[in-house]
């Protein structure tokens, strides 16, 4: 079973600032893990967010 890093924590397993553990919250998306299975779904919501951080679309270059 192959697995990317979380797109929506980048790893970390909880959203907020790092220093701030009043601000965190858990990672619903990857269940506090930092990785997900590679799917359709967490493919196609990788490229979303990498087009509206980074707008190369590096993403879909490396997947395609």
């Amino acid at each position: 079973m192959l697995k990317i890093i979380c797109p929506k924590c980048h790893g970390n397993g909880y959203l907020g600032g790092s220093r701030d553990t009043d601000t965190q919250t858990d990672c619903d998306y990857c269940n506090n893990q930092g990785e997900v299975e590679i799917t359709e779904e967490s493919v196609n919501y990788h490229r979303k967010h990498d087009r509206e951080t980074s707008g190369d679309g590096s993403c879909r270059k490396v997947l395609d």
